[in-house]
């Protein structure tokens, strides 16, 4: 389920959305692209430790998330940062969790995850925004 879509800078689309019993993923979208969904999941069906959903009765390319979350942080929205206090994190992205009562601070490279860090806020976060003076 779609929890979240920002257009970054460089006009490319970026979402984030909730798996089944885990696999709640940040995906890079591309235009025509299948992400598999309901054949490919990084998550389980609740109250079981597998998906039942036989992805070989489906033919065709699917795309790998640029990050999954297993378990689940309750992923929600996702903003890019465009400056203000924290200048060295100009252009990563901030995303919320309802679970994980968090914000995660995701760098990529390109089309890539190449890290996340945690913040503890102890609240769960639905949504996020950025103030014209950058905080």
């Amino acid at each position: 389920m779609e929890q979240g879509l920002f257009v970054a800078r460089d006009g490319r689309t970026w979402s984030t959305e909730h798996g089944p019993g885990g696999g709640d993923e940040i995906n890079l979208i591309r235009n025509g692209g299948n992400y598999g969904w309901p054949f490919v999941t990084h998550g389980t069906q609740y109250g079981l430790r597998y998906w039942p959903v036989d992805r070989d009765t489906v033919t065709g390319e699917f795309i790998e998330p640029a990050q999954a979350f297993n378990p689940s942080i309750g992923i929600s929205a996702i903003v890019q940062l465009r400056g203000g206090p924290l200048t060295e994190w100009t252009g990563d992205f901030l995303v919320g969790a309802l679970v994980g009562k968090s914000l995660l601070r995701v760098t990529t490279d390109g089309d890539r995850v190449i890290a996340t860090e945690r913040i503890d806020v102890r609240h769960r976060v639905r949504d996020i925004a950025q103030g014209n003076d950058g905080r």
